[in-house]
């Protein structure tokens, strides 16, 4: 749950978000009941979460943690308060006819976007942290303006590793939305290359106003097989990109897309690609 809320001394508002410590588990009877309760493990995801956000606690790109409070039964993130809803939301409008919402997405628009997603990836890889859940959600809009900066809102599924390890990390736990998954996270064997894919799949859809595969929207009917079977098989289209933005825009989209971890630009090659700063 996330509320507005007022800092009685200043007037100052913020967003508060509302984590419970407890949540539905399997009692693991025969009747197959649920129980709120609280594990560990759960409990250590809410402490990275927090962790994350004051680790890039200086990265604009983020929405900025203030202070955290603690009761019996929730956690309180008092954060920066977006008022000019999600990115996700933007986009759903533009599909709707909205023409308000078409001057949130002209090329020079969609390349800010991204430069903002690019420099956030950038100070998470650098700072050994892998995202492993972007997608238009979780970016919100300062103010309700086009020309609002996003920014970067939950790190609930971010994960740790050491940028410096020269063999590298290799996570073997899928996370994330099924549709921005890179194919070797649906294969259990990725590193930090996978937000780069992410990145990509979420760029051509800002620019194409279509997804790369399913037929540029995957259909209702679609198990998490139809979803991965584009993931790892099907073409794309990037000559859609270059119509819509040019060739540059297109041979970075193709960079990013590109199934191969090993040859994937990275979060630093890309933000100097030519067409992110042109």
């Amino acid at each position: 749950m996330v509320h507005r809320a007022v800092c009685k001394d200043t007037g100052e508002f913020f967003a508060v978000k509302t984590l419970p410590k407890s949540r539905p588990t399997w009692t693991g009877g025969m009747d197959g009941g649920m129980r709120e309760a609280t594990t560990s493990r759960y409990l250590l995801k809410i402490q990275a979460e927090v962790n994350f956000l004051a680790r890039l606690k200086d990265v604009e790109e983020v929405v900025q943690l203030i202070k955290v409070y603690e009761d019996d039964s929730e956690v309180h993130l008092v954060m920066d308060l977006c008022q000019g809803g999600s990115l996700y939301e933007k986009m759903e409008e533009r599909e709707e006819g909205c023409a308000e919402a078409e001057a949130y997405f002209t090329e020079a628009k969609v390349r800010e976007i991204m430069r903002n997603v690019l420099k956030m990836l950038v100070s998470c890889h650098s700072r050994g942290i892998i995202y492993r859940d972007l997608k238009p959600q979780n970016f919100l809009y300062v103010t309700d303006s086009p020309t609002s900066d996003i920014k970067c809102s939950d790190y609930g599924l971010a994960m740790s590793y050491i940028p410096s390890c020269p063999e590298g990390i290799v996570l073997n736990k899928r996370a994330g939305t099924p549709v921005y998954m890179a194919p070797e996270v649906v294969l259990r064997r990725y590193n930090e290359k996978a937000d780069m894919w992410s990145a990509g799949m979420l760029m051509y859809q800002l620019l194409g106003n279509q997804l790369p595969l399913w037929n540029g929207e995957v259909p209702f009917s679609a198990n998490l097989d139809d979803i991965f079977f584009d993931t790892l098989i099907r073409g794309i289209d990037f000559d859609l990109i270059a119509t819509k933005a040019g060739p540059e825009a297109a041979d970075l989209c193709s960079q990013l897309l590109t199934r191969d971890p090993g040859n994937r630009i990275s979060a630093t090659q890309a933000e100097r690609h030519a067409w992110i700063r042109s």
